[in-house]
């Protein structure tokens, strides 16, 4: 998280997974539901007594300025003009028209990474599996925007593009066959026959990672 360009640590990771869970739903939450789902094994006293401790610390970081603290629910303060990259990345997505591939560019530029990778609450289950499907659903969505890409620069002719958007794609699941069939289809659109060799061992590898080649028996000759 940046505050002022200016990277904020916010030490616990209940803390982050509060900020993280207001920023990504974009509208108000209850917080009964909040303390239910940061502290599953907790009394509903001693989780809203977190909630309100988390809070503290939230606020205490960044500034109060930034959210909308009501008796019943916490939120966003959307006024306050916060920058939340899933959101672009979303709305990048979604643009359509003369410039749906200039921002689907933009979208794509913007994932680094899967949402939240490496972070986990252990204590609460129910906040991973929430995790666990907006992982899903932003792998599924930039999967969607580099597919978008690969068409458009195929309907363009122009393979090198889309050979390099194609590789990204396969690259989110070496596996997935519509993938593989799309880029064997533009190495032999782009007449491009070495360096396809070459990816479709990187890509077809990956099913057999230690593989080297078997080396030829040896031919011995006998003389009586």
């Amino acid at each position: 998280m940046l505050l002022n360009q200016t990277p904020v640590e916010l030490g616990r990771r209940t803390t982050v997974a509060l900020l993280v869970y207001l920023a990504v739903t974009n509208h108000p939450q209850n917080r009964d539901a909040i303390a239910t789902l940061l502290w599953p094994e907790a009394g509903q006293s001693q989780a809203h007594k977190a909630l309100r401790r988390n809070l503290t610390l939230l606020t205490q970081a960044i500034g109060k300025q930034w959210f909308v603290i009501e008796r019943d629910t916490i939120g966003l303060n959307l006024a306050a003009t916060p920058w939340v990259d899933v959101h672009h990345f979303q709305q990048w997505v979604e643009a359509n028209g003369a410039d749906g591939q200039a921002a689907s560019k933009q979208a794509i530029a913007l994932y680094q990474d899967d949402f939240l990778r490496g972070f986990t609450l252990p204590a609460s289950p129910p906040f991973d599996e929430w995790q666990f499907f907006q992982t899903e659903h932003y792998r599924q969505t930039y999967a969607q925007a580099l597919e978008k890409l690969v068409q458009h620069h195929t309907e363009q002719a122009d393979y090198p593009t889309a050979l390099d958007y194609a590789l990204r794609r396969l690259a989110l699941d070496a596996l997935h066959e519509p993938a593989q069939r799309t880029l064997m289809q533009l190495y032999a659109w782009a007449a491009n026959r070495p360096r396809r060799c070459i990816n479709m061992i990187n890509v077809f590898g990956c099913w057999r990672p230690n593989w080297t080649p078997r080396p030829k028996r040896r031919q011995h000759s006998y003389t009586a």
